[in-house]
């Protein structure tokens, strides 16, 4: 069944969501961060969302094609507005992050939901969701930010060389998902976390983070070595356990052991750039 736009919105409405933007729905686009960002380019509010039956250049981590069939997945983008300096863009992906985990987590009771840092959420240890963030400046300031992010429903939402997940395996006996309720439930949250990180900083968020925090304790390598994930950081860095003492690491590779399962991040002090896999990923910097 496609995706209905018009029951979405009114979800997200009757749920509390206030941002002024609307929900399109298109069947096949490029991706949906192609349709966030013209639109931006074109004066947008805050809160228009992008959803697509199918991408045919949908985005991933190191460029490399999210795949997902059609109807399968939720792929959406959402134009943000912040009142931002580009310093404080690096923590948005942890931000949105959360989101998805608050809003995700009522919908999978079979299963557990993590956060792997910064910008992805594993199911029972595998990849369920992904986020992508892309900005654009203005002077010193954030004039536009669009939030990516996919989320695997049900089975056949990737390949099965590709380890990841869905939220379905976590429902047994329950119905199917519905993508507008998903959405809708994201979207309440997205405005929850994001209006807190605008108004305190990421201090207001660090109690719930590492709460749903996949990575402490596991023991990683990265560019200087072995570590141990002592935890995220006050300022959203990984902050790692080293022989010498702690490190926080803001890029780079960072791979998880023994499975070898590695994150992925982004940060820059011009742009950022999140970029959300397949489910393993590495740190790196985007710069512009």
């Amino acid at each position: 069944m496609s995706f209905d736009a018009d029951a979405a919105l009114r979800a997200a409405r009757a749920a509390g969501w206030s941002w002024p933007g609307v929900i399109h729905g298109v069947e096949v686009t490029s991706s949906t961060q192609d349709l966030a960002r013209q639109a931006a380019a074109q004066g947008a509010p805050q809160g228009a969302t992008f959803v697509a039956e199918e991408q045919t250049q949908g985005r991933g981590r190191q460029g490399r094609p999210w795949v997902a069939p059609r109807g399968s997945a939720l792929l959406a983008s959402v134009l943000l507005r912040p009142e931002l300096e580009i310093a404080a863009l690096p923590p948005l992906a942890l931000v949105v992050g959360l989101a998805l985990h608050d809003a995700l987590v009522p919908l999978a009771p079979g299963g557990a939901l993590r956060i792997k840092w910064p910008n992805d959420l594993l199911l029972d240890g595998r990849k369920v969701a992904g986020v992508l963030i892309e900005s654009s400046l203005r002077g010193e300031r954030v004039d536009g930010v669009v939030v990516g992010f996919g989320v695997n429903l049900r089975e056949g939402s990737l390949p099965p060389e590709i380890p990841a997940t869905s939220l379905q395996r976590a429902r047994p006996g329950l119905e199917p998902l519905r993508r507008e309720d998903v959405l809708a439930a994201v979207l309440v949250r997205m405005e929850q976390r994001v209006a807190a990180y605008l108004r305190g900083g990421l201090a207001t968020l660090l109690e719930p983070l590492r709460a749903a925090d996949g990575t402490a304790g596991r023991q990683v390598t990265w560019q200087g070595g072995v570590a141990t994930v002592r935890a995220i950081g006050d300022d959203g860095r990984l902050v790692l356990e080293t022989a010498t003492g702690p490190v926080a690491v803001a890029a780079g590779e960072v791979q998880f052991l023994p499975s070898s399962a590695s994150l992925s991040c982004a940060t820059g002090s011009v742009a950022l750039r999140v970029l959300a896999g397949e489910g393993q990923g590495r740190c790196s910097t985007v710069m512009r």
